[in-house]
Formats: structure tokens, sequence, C-alpha cells
């Protein structure tokens, strides 16, 4: 039975309707097959019904990257001290100079130096007279052997090349100086001592690189990880030579995510014969990846085929003699950079099994406009093959990853089916207000459920602080994607999503008991962090918010269940319009009402219908709070009675006191958001300060007013009797404003003495 105003009430007995009280009308009976819409041709032509067919092609992405030129580690140099010794001489004293192999870079005093020459010197004089003809003198000339070859290694050891120990027997004495020399060719990049400084045994002096090969770092988002591989190439620009472009190979990608910016850096292998790139030097990047079917990605199209024909081209066995342009593979189970090495013509990675490359077959598509999207599901509308009319069957699909202008499908979907790429949402619309399966649900009347015959209470676990101070720290996150969307800021919002899903990947569920760890690990947390991946690769606002509705829904459910810490409050907020009136919750730390849903359109569209978690403000900053709102009392009353002086000189009051409020007890996010309102109240303050008659005040008292109270219901007061909010409904042209007095005897701060009484107390913020 159901509602012929409501259609989305289904109730399995006759009655009346529980939104408008109608009676009950007999339902049809639904369609054999869930989803179904079917529509004339003319009706399909006038909703601009369009459909392509599901095919396999080889798809193409552009990951672009951001990061910096390092110096390639594994071509930087130390010089260190061999030996103890005091700094005599420094030959290159700045950073950035080119040194080339064997050039002389430190002059080192070392008594050790010293003695161990002696001993090289004494022991080539005593080997000096000896005569091979007298008897014992093999065994002598064999010993003093010795001597030499053990004090030529020492010194060896010591760091003195052969030239050097050389000169040194040459010249017949020792010196207590010892010249050390470059041991490599390259550019100093750090000089860690000065002269006449002492060092010790294995003490760094010189640090030289060769930057005739660098490396290039770049940080790519979690998002683009389906579309990095090892061996391919990637072009980039720096600041620094506008027009041009560098290319390299990626050599690594690294196994972890940085914490932090939850980014996975990138290495990429650069030459760099004529020393144009410099380290720290910032760099864009791009790679034009391709992928093939089961989520293989493979190397850049070559430049004389087109994109369309990659994967058909013969694959080459002889890899040997270069003459490989393999640019799709089916095995990566040997490692990239090794491949490219015995490879060195191929874009992509060899097999281990067989030694050759496998052509890989393309995968299955749909344009991005086909499915769509939730969150929860991707639902794409399938033209029925063998129906007269244009019939259209909805149907639950899993995505792969997005590459350009199509989606990977995954499963769900058969070659050669048509889908609707145009006019979709006209269809999923038509079955929502026919109360049947759409994107938003996944059965008939899902919108609205009759009420359980006993209500169940929510499942509240035991959770210790520290668990719910994290989790507090996501739901401060969620509170900023929130706000991203509400204030139409797509980025903002994807900024947010960055910090909301590090967030949660910080969350330990180690201390909870069984049942409540299952239920995190089980069912919240992947649920919650399937749908970020969905909002990460939004590309619209109207994406984002699809997707925002389950994360809203689910993230209720875990403060409901887990609860807070950290967070004064979190209310739950309804829109009765959003989604063709479908209606949508979301969550906010305060009740000036923002909807995510609509932004700019409707910004203050919805009601709270619930607080999730209250908690009160230290009461050493509710005092404070006090203070402000009793000199605000002052300025209103001033303002009341028509007296100018009196109000700039409660103006001053007011804003002495709100420049001495120390949001110090409060926790760290609700301080943040103190700020916020403070200034906002200062900012309305110094427009006062400024005024020159009363209507100059009275105008953005309006704002600080509104400010004022918003910090009040958020934050709470104490050391007043009373805090009641009064609104006027024709200040300002008949818009309304409101004000806060200790008392129910209105006093108009907008009017004064011409309409004195004017207003009415709508509510009781503060009362002892």
């Amino acid at each position: 039975w159901t509602c012929s105003m409501h259609p989305q009430v289904q109730l399995p007995e006759p009655g009346l309707c529980p939104i408008c009280n109608m009676d009950l009308i007999p339902l049809d009976d639904a369609p054999t097959e869930p989803r179904t819409f079917t529509t004339s041709p003319e009706a399909a032509a006038l909703m601009g019904i369009r459909v392509r067919p599901v095919e396999r092609r080889t798809v193409h992405a552009e990951v672009r990257l951001s990061g910096r030129v390092t110096s390639d580690e594994r071509r930087i140099a130390r010089i260190s001290a061999w030996v103890p010794g005091r700094i005599e001489r420094l030959f290159v004293d700045f950073t950035g100079t080119e040194v080339r192999r064997g050039d002389p870079m430190v002059e080192l005093y070392s008594p050790e130096l010293y003695s161990a020459q002696t001993e090289l010197l004494r022991a080539l004089e005593s080997r000096g007279p000896l005569r091979p003809d007298e008897p014992g003198q093999d065994l002598l000339r064999s010993t003093t052997d010795l001597m030499v070859g053990a004090a030529r290694e020492r010194l060896r050891l010591w760091g003195l090349t052969e030239d050097q120990i050389r000169e040194i027997e040459e010249r017949g004495h020792a010196t207590d100086t010892l010249t050390i020399t470059a041991p490599a060719g390259g550019t100093v990049i750090r000089r860690h001592v000065e002269e006449g400084e002492y060092v010790r045994t294995g003490s760094p002096i010189y640090s030289i690189a060769d930057l005739s090969h660098v490396w290039a770092m770049f940080d790519a988002y979690e998002s683009d990880l389906p579309w990095l591989r090892c061996g391919q190439e990637v072009e980039f620009t720096a600041r620094s030579y506008p027009g041009e472009t560098f290319r390299g190979r990626v050599s690594f990608v690294s196994p972890t995510v940085t914490d932090r910016t939850r980014a996975i850096p990138v290495r990429v292998d650069v030459p760099n014969e004529d020393r144009r790139l410099k380290p720290d030097m910032l760099i864009r990047g791009i790679i034009h990846a391709a992928l093939a079917d089961g989520g293989l990605v493979a190397g850049s199209p070559p430049a004389d085929k087109p994109a369309d024909t990659i994967g058909d081209h013969d694959h080459h066995e002889d890899h040997e003699e270069g003459t490989a342009a393999c640019d799709m593979c089916r095995a990566w189970a040997q490692r990239a950079d090794t491949a490219a090495a015995r490879y060195p013509a191929c874009a992509c990675a060899g097999c281990d099994m067989h030694d050759r490359h496998v052509p890989a077959e393309k995968p299955l598509v749909i344009p991005a406009s086909a499915p769509l999207i939730t969150g929860k599901r991707a639902v794409v509308y399938v033209r029925h093959p063998d129906a007269e009319d244009p019939t259209f069957v909805g149907r639950e699909i899993e995505l792969g990853p997005r590459a350009g202008n199509y989606y990977v499908v995954r499963s769900g979907l058969h070659e050669g089916e048509l889908v609707a790429v145009s006019g979709n949402f006209k269809i999923d619309s038509a079955l929502q207000i026919r109360a049947e399966p759409s994107m938003m649900t996944t059965r008939a009347g899902e919108f609205w459920k009759a009420p359980p015959d006993r209500p169940v209470g929510p499942i509240r676990y035991e959770t210790p602080l520290e668990f719910r101070e994290r989790l507090g720290n996501a739901i401060d996150a969620y509170f900023d994607l929130a706000r991203g969307l509400a204030d139409d800021d797509l980025q903002a919002a994807l900024a947010a999503v960055i910090d909301l899903n590090a967030a949660l990947g910080r969350i330990d569920a180690a201390e909870l008991d069984d049942d409540a760890r299952t239920a995190l690990q089980k069912r919240h947390l992947p649920l919650a962090e399937s749908i970020l991946k969905h909002l990460a690769e939004a590309r619209t606002l109207d994406e984002a918010r699809a997707a925002f509705l389950p994360l809203s829904e689910e993230l209720t459910d875990v403060v409901r269940h887990f609860g807070v810490s950290g967070l004064l409050a979190v209310h739950r907020l309804h829109c009765p319009m959003a989604f063709d009136d479908a209606g949508a919750e979301w969550l906010q730390p305060d009740t000036d009402i923002r909807n995510p849903y609509y932004g700019a359109v409707m910004l203050r569209c919805g009601e709270v219908v619930e607080t999730l978690h209250q908690e009160d403000a230290p009461v050493e900053f509710r005092r404070q709070m006090g203070s402000v709102v009793r000199e605000a009392f002052t300025l209103s009353d001033a303002l009341a009675g028509d007296d100018f002086e009196r109000a700039l000189e409660a103006v001053r009051s007011v804003g002495q006191v709100l420049g001495e409020v120390d949001p110090g007890p409060l926790p760290e996010r609700p301080k943040s958001a103190w700020q916020g309102r403070a200034d906002q109240l200062a900012e309305a303050l110094g427009e006062m300060t400024d005024a020159g008659d009363l209507d100059e005040i009275r105008r953005p008292f309006d704002r600080f007013s509104e400010a004022l109270i918003a910090a009040v219901r958020q934050f709470g007061v104490d050391g007043l009797d009373a805090v009641r909010q009064v609104h006027c409904p024709m200040a300002f042209d008949n818009r309304g404003a409101d004000w806060l007095q200790p008392d129910e005897e209105i006093r108009n701060p907008y009017y004064g003495a011409e309409m004195f009484r004017c207003g009415e107390v709508v509510e009781t913020l503060h009362s002892e």
C-alpha cells in the first residue's frame, strides 16, 4: 500500500499516510526487474538520452606531479680524515666549486702521519747497505722488504696515493702534513670543517656530488598510485627554464606513504650532462600512462603510433639487439629498473618465467558520464536490447580507476552493451519520483522507513580517552570538508579529504574490546575509507556532494557508537530538500547553518535535529565570555538610549575585554574556532570605533551581535544571571536583527526611542 501524494511511502497494510494522513491506495505490481524505466522515443529525445557501447580500448591518464631536484645519492662522495690531525689549509673554501678527480682538497697536519713516514724511510735506509753475497743477507733483506711493505700499506690505508708515497721515498725526509685529494669529480655541496679545526679519524671534511646525473623526487597522491610503475617516462618542467621540457624514467616508487602529507615519494632518474638542473629546484612533472586489463600499467605510447593502436603492434623478443618497441606488457614480476637495464629499448618490465613480453588485453571501459556515483555504489542505466520502446535497466557495477573521460569497469557490464551517457540523471529522477530503486536507494521506499514496533537505542561502546581524541581529530577534519562544500570550494574540500583520510589512518583500535574493535575495523573504517576514495576522485561539486552524503551517515554512526573528545559539540543537521526532496544530513560543530549540499544557493537551508556530543568549555573561559557579554549589554543599552558618546565608550570597553580573552583553557580545535569568532567580533568593533553617528554604530552592531550569539551558543558563559536572545523583525528594512539582553524587558538598540519596545525574546541562551 502506498500514498498517491507520497509514493515513497510503502506499507504492508492499508491505513493512513504517515506524512499527509491521506488514505493509502493499493500499490501496482512492481516491474519484474528493479530499476526499469520505459519511455517513448519522442520522450527519450526530449530527455536528451544518448547511449554509447561498452567497449574494450586502451585508456590513458595524465598523472601530474610536483617535486624538486635532488642529488643522486649513489653519486655522492665524502672526503673524510683517515688519520687524526689539524686542518692546516682548505684548498676549496666554499661550496659549489667544481673539482676533478685528484685535485688537492685539504692539507692536514698529523704527527702520526709524520711517524709513519719516518718508519718507511728508516726501513728503506736499512735495506740500502745490504749485500746479497754476504751470508744471512737474504733473511735480512726479506725482513726489511716486509717492513717497507708494511710501512707503505699503512700510509696507503691512511689515504696517501701511490704517487704521494713515491714522492716521500724520493724526497728522503718526512713531512708533518698530508694533502688529501678528491676521490671523484663533481661539485662540492658541503664543507664540514674550518681551517685550524682538529678532526678525528672518519670526520667528514667535504661532500662532493656528481651532478651529471640527478634525481627528480616527486610526490604522488594515493589516488595516482594505480597509474605509477617503474620504468615509465616522465616529462617535467622547471620555472628556471620556461618552455623547456626535461625527461627521465621512474626508478623507484616508495612502498610507504608519508604520514604528514599523505603523499607517495616517486624517484625519477634524470641525465644532467649540462648541469642545468640544480638540487632543490622546484619542478612539475607529468606521466602519460596507459592502462591494460587487470590494472596493469604500460609505458607511454610511441610518438609515431596512434593511442588506439597501442597493444596491437608486434612484440619483439630480441631485446638484446635493442629492437624492442613494446609499450604494453602483462608481466611485472621482475623489477622494472632491472628490466630496463637488460632491455634498454623497452619501456616495460620483463617476465622472469619466459624472458619475453606478452600482449595485454585492452580494459573494458565506459564514458565517465555514464555511471552515477554516490559513494556507496555506482549505477549505470543499460538499454534493454529486445524492448521496442527505449527501456533502461539500472545496474550496480564495480568501477576501476578513472582515466581521462573514461572509467575502467571491473565487473557488472559486458562488451557491446549500450549504457546511457546523457539523460541518465533524468532516468534516475523518474525512478525516484515513483519510489523505485535508484542511485540513492537499493530498494523501493528506502527514503522513508516505517518505525519498528520497539525503538532500539544506539549501541554505545566504552572507549578510552585517547581513542576518542583521535576520533575527534577525524571529525574535525570532516568539519573542514563540510565547510569547503558549503563555501562551494572544491579544492578546499579535497584538501580536507586528505586530512580526514590521514586522521582515520591514525585511529588505533587496539585498546577497544572485541565487539567494538570488530565493528570499527570490519565495517566503519573500511566503508569510510572507500567513500573517501570516491570523494578524492570527484571532479565537480555535485560528485563530491553525492559522496559526502554516505560519508556523513557513516561518521554519524561512528560518533554515536564510539564517542568523541576534544570537541565542544557535534550537532546533526538535516536538509529536507537535498537530492530532489529525499533529504540529507551532515554534522557541524555549531548551530550556525551552513548547508554543504547547496552552498551559496541555499546556505541556510536546514535545521539541527540532534546533538550527538556536548561538553562544556572550561569554566575559566566561560567566565571570560561572561565579561564580554556583560560589556555587550552596556553597548546595547547605550544604543537603545540613543546615547552616542556612551555607545562609543562601550565599544572601546568591549574591545578591551575581548582583547584580554585567553583561549588557553580551550582544547586545541575549539581554540581555533574561537579565534575565528574573535576575528569577526573585532572586525565589527573596528567599524563601530570609526563611526560618526548612531546609525554607523548600529549597522556593524548587527554583525557583532550575530557573531556573539553564535559564540555564546558554542562556548557558553558563566558569571551572569541570564542571557536572552531578542529579535526585532523590522530592523534594516524588515530583514530583522538580533541582540542580547540580561532580562525580558525589551530595549531595542536598532531603533532607540523611535520603537523602543519593538522585539521579542526568542530564546534564553543561559540561566543560573
